[in-house]
């Protein structure tokens, strides 16, 4: 299943929404052809200058990175289906510094869970996308999203509930960590990330929209 568009579409398509995502493509495509066929290591000097422990400059460029190809696409292909509305229904400076916080306390309980000692590699990109589908959960988890369904004898476009392809959005999440490469792969318990930062964004908001009057 592969979410296309809300089938409660938005007024006017956020432009910010579209030129983030061919910021990210663009970025992606950079690594790959400034690394000379050693992506891994370009990202470690390029992101986190080598060092497996996210500092704080290297927290937010790590979110803007993905470490490969099919984690990339997953991304623009939520983003692009859930987070239109998202941003219809809620200000822009409301809904970045939840994402951005729900991914540092992700990193940090990582860190934390594991000890001060562990020296794992870790992008944050698709974790940050998970913190936004997270906020954007709590307005759309009972919303349905047309969806291009695939299998045998079937190719079709159906409305599916936004709560399934949740779970799709997670099984997509383990089938790209299955093509991570070394060092990023090393890296422990890695599916913690996404599913706490999915969590606090959920949370955040609950918390925020008590504060701020959106639209119905």
């Amino acid at each position: 299943m592969l979410p296309l568009r809300a089938t409660e579409s938005v007024k006017k398509f956020p432009k910010g929404i579209l030129v983030f995502i061919v910021f990210l493509i663009a970025l992606q495509i950079f690594t790959y052809i400034a690394a000379h066929g050693n992506h891994s290591d370009f990202i470690l000097s390029l992101a986190l200058n080598g060092e497996g422990f996210l500092g704080l400059k290297n927290f937010f460029k790590a979110l803007l990175l993905h470490e490969n190809f099919f984690s990339l696409w997953i991304s623009c292909v939520y983003l692009w289906s859930f987070a239109p509305r998202l941003f219809e229904r809620r200000p822009f400076w409301s809904i970045i510094p939840e994402a951005v916080l729900a991914t540092a306390c992700s990193a940090s309980f990582y860190y934390a869970y594991h000890g001060v000692g562990i020296h794992a590699y870790l992008l944050l990109g698709q974790v940050f996308i998970s913190a936004l589908l997270g906020v954007a959960m709590k307005g759309e988890i009972w919303s349905t999203v047309n969806t291009l369904v695939i299998g045998p004898k079937i190719l079709q476009v159906f409305e599916v509930p936004s709560y399934v392809l949740l779970f799709f959005w997670f099984f997509y999440i383990m089938l790209g960590n299955l093509f991570m490469s070394v060092p990023f792969s090393e890296a422990p318990t890695i599916y913690f990330l996404p599913l706490v930062a999915f969590l606090v964004g959920f949370l955040l908001e609950l918390a925020t929209e008590k504060f701020i009057k959106t639209p119905a």
